[in-house]
């Protein structure tokens, strides 16, 4: 009887303890689901932040872009615009320089001397005019 009570004893023994390990197995499970599920919510979290962050610095470099963009096409058109104007002055320089010689070629083939040198005084007038303009220009 003595045995049979020893051995009944330990039966419920061993079931209590299989009862317990099971129960911390279950226990043990669950938290490390729940674990993993507050894992995956940081990293969630943690990966929207990186884009909104990734968006901030994206939506800077496209407004820096643009900027510099907007900026060189302005400095572009008013350096061909600049070029214009040099090309502009010089044609006339060139007109100008080439109605100096005709004169200066009339003058001397003429012979008369008080017209000749008011009209190259106001050629030569015309010539520093421009010459000052270019560097004006400058």
């Amino acid at each position: 009887m003595e045995k049979g009570e020893i051995e009944k004893h330990m039966n419920i023994k061993d079931d209590n303890f299989d009862l317990k390990s099971e129960n911390l197995i279950r226990q043990q499970s669950v938290e490390k689901r729940a674990l993993a599920q507050k894992m995956n919510s940081e990293y969630d979290q943690m990966v929207k932040i990186k884009q909104v962050e990734i968006d901030k610095i994206l939506n800077k470099y496209k407004n820096k872009k643009f900027d510099l963009e907007t900026k060189q096409g302005k400095e572009k058109n008013m350096h061909e615009k600049e070029n214009l104007i040099k090309a502009n002055i010089f044609n006339a320089n060139l007109v100008n320089f080439s109605n100096y010689d005709n004169s200066n070629s009339i003058n001397k083939s003429t012979n008369k001397p008080a017209s000749t040198n008011r009209f190259n005084s106001i050629n030569d007038a015309k010539l520093m005019n421009i010459g000052i303009n270019r560097n004006y220009m400058k």
